[in-house]
């Protein structure tokens, strides 16, 4: 069985990426970094010394592109299994091995595993007692995903470039009759935006502080999920995490009216969306 592992790029912190790739080099086969024109590649190559496979794009195409360009490595050199990391997450050094003690679920798309965010030192994804369980949806990074299922779903849409990507592959998984498990167990020390959380009137709210830049396209995948997927995915409830965002915002944010606006241009790009059933 081979695995891969797949990190995307786009102007890393280097000492965090070298972490990243001592931590995971010895737990795969090979590791492929895809870059998005980073503007300090010539540095990253320059004190990377664990070997890697390198994919180069002039501009950044967004991480659903780049994910299919690890994807299309794999499949072309024979991988059966690929870990996708984000370029600050940094996984435990056993996680893979834990990952393949559960190969033998049926029809498995994804395994996951819970993370910790290192800026808030909690689990950010709700826990049960399980071993292991079913989940709809799961993150990106540290997700250990089939190459035939990759194959099978379509691989990830490039139009959604940076924001619930991975709630879109996941949806396909489970379209293409795949599932996704989450192994109880912590196994990536991760990053979302800059994470703080705030209890407000008995209610625990978490502030990602995410640029105004992602947050048009948090607001726009956003809406454009309930279309592609209304079977998971109903636009009320995109609408009231809509709501909660704004909320976040205001409340405690830096920049609120352009991050607002940004979001105000997602959701109206949003319901232009037309899916293929259009």
């Amino acid at each position: 069985m081979k695995v891969l592992a797949i990190i995307v790029l786009y102007n890393p912190d280097i000492n965090r990426l070298i972490q990243n790739i001592e931590a995971v080099s010895t737990q795969v086969d090979e590791v492929v970094l895809v870059d998005n024109g980073s503007n300090n590649i010539d540095a990253i190559v320059d004190k990377i010394k664990i070997p890697v496979k390198y994919i180069f794009n002039k501009n950044n195409v967004g991480i659903a592109k780049a994910l299919n360009e690890g994807f299309e490595y794999a499949v072309s050199n024979n991988f059966d299994w690929a870990l996708t990391l984000d370029q600050d997450s940094v996984p435990e050094e056993h996680l893979v091995e834990v990952y393949k003690k559960y190969l033998h679920l049926p029809d498995i798309g994804m395994l996951t595993c819970n993370f910790i965010d290192r800026n808030s030192d909690i689990v950010l994804e709700e826990e049960q007692d399980a071993e292991y369980y079913t989940v709809s949806r799961c993150i990106t990074s540290a997700s250990f995903c089939s190459v035939k299922a990759y194959i099978k779903s379509g691989g990830f849409d490039d139009y959604m470039f940076i924001d619930y990507v991975d709630h879109d592959y996941s949806a396909k998984m489970y379209k293409n009759n795949y599932k996704i498990y989450r192994i109880n167990y912590d196994g990536l020390l991760h990053e979302i935006g800059h994470t703080k959380v705030y209890h407000f009137l008995g209610l625990r709210a978490v502030s990602t502080n995410h640029s105004a830049f992602r947050q048009y396209y948090m607001a726009r995948n956003n809406i454009i999920l309930a279309k592609k997927y209304p079977e998971y995915y109903k636009m009320t409830n995109r609408i009231v995490v809509e709501l909660c965002r704004w909320i976040v915002i205001i409340l405690f944010e830096k920049n609120k009216m352009k991050k607002l606006s940004r979001r105000f241009k997602g959701i109206k790009d949003g319901v232009k969306y037309k899916t293929s059933d259009n």
